[in-house]
């Protein structure tokens, strides 16, 4: 079944690694083979993963944009999700793991991420709760 993508004007998305940028009106694309697709807003910058799922998250988006050395990013991103299943207590979260764990594994990369989007949530509470919150312990 065909992936259609409905870009905003300007919006990124990466397809096999090549950027595409849509110009300033409204568009459809539609991918009609298997191909590795990430849309502009799911797209995270290096700087930005600041968390274990942050970076089990970019680790794994790397694997849409590049393929080179697949086994070795692969395994490290595995690596990554099999410690923030030990982490997490929340049955619901560890399922959301294992469910990205399943996806990374049959190489769909995208629903990988997708399955990791409750986990980021899920952290982003845990860090901001009053007296363990990641910053306060900075200040």
């Amino acid at each position: 079944m065909p992936l259609r993508i409905k870009l905003k004007p300007n919006e990124r998305v990466i397809v096999n690694g090549a950027v595409i940028r849509n110009d300033d009106k409204r568009t459809v694309i539609t991918v009609e083979n298997h191909s590795h697709v990430i849309r502009g807003s799911d797209f995270m910058v290096e700087d930005d993963a600041t968390t274990p799922t942050k970076r089990a998250y970019f680790a794994i988006q790397m694997l849409l944009i590049d393929r080179s050395n697949i086994k070795h990013r692969k395994s490290e991103a595995t690596a990554m999700l099999a410690d923030l299943y030990t982490v997490f207590s929340s049955p619901e979260v560890q399922d959301a793991v294992m469910e990205s764990v399943d996806h990374l594994g049959a190489e769909d990369f995208y629903k990988s991420l997708a399955a990791l989007r409750p986990v980021m949530a899920y952290e982003r509470t845990l860090l901001s709760v009053p007296g363990g919150a990641v910053e306060e312990r900075a200040a």
